[in-house]
């Protein structure tokens, strides 16, 4: 059973690899080794949208992701029967979560959560540089931006507004 959790978009003509990954009981995953072309008119903003619990609207556990001129929007509460490690420590629900060596960059970008356990912009062992965005989350126990387990996020003029319990601009946990 191959499962793929990514919904990006690419503008002007930017290359991405993305990886497949298959279901736990599989000995190896696949991965995608093929260099794919997106392309759309350098002046269209694309709209990702993720409704449902512990969806992530990017995600991506290895190879490269280029996104520019995009709005993000997450909603779709987490499982509170799952505990806030599930969710603050490995970033299950977020909007964008980098994980694995997987490296996510975002240029211009509008990201709104509107769910518990739902933190914009998470990187769990990934990597991510993000420029130039907003970030606006409404619910508890989702930061702006997030990063744990040896995860990196660097970011450069960045207009975050949090609302809710544990839900700081900028969270780090786990190292």
């Amino acid at each position: 059973l191959l499962i793929l959790f990514l919904a990006i978009s690419f503008t002007s003509c930017q290359t991405v690899r993305w990886a497949y990954a298959e279901d736990e009981n599989a000995e190896n995953a696949e991965t995608n080794e093929d260099e794919e072309q997106y392309n759309t008119s350098e002046n269209s903003t694309q709209t990702i949208i993720a409704e449902n619990p512990e969806e992530n609207a990017i995600s991506a556990d290895s190879g490269s992701l280029i996104s520019k001129d995009i709005i993000v929007i997450k909603t779709g509460d987490g499982y509170e029967s799952k505990g806030s490690e599930y969710y603050d420590w490995y970033g299950h629900n977020a909007a964008i979560l980098a994980s694995g060596d997987a490296v996510i960059t975002i240029t211009s970008a509008d990201i709104t959560t509107e769910a518990t356990y739902a933190s914009a912009v998470f990187a769990y062992h990934g990597a991510i540089t993000i420029t130039s965005a907003s970030i606006k989350t409404s619910e508890n126990n989702s930061g702006g931006i997030m990063v744990t387990g040896g995860g990196i996020i660097t970011a450069t003029d960045l207009d975050i507004e949090t609302k809710g319990s544990s839900s700081a601009a900028i969270r780090s946990d786990r190292g």
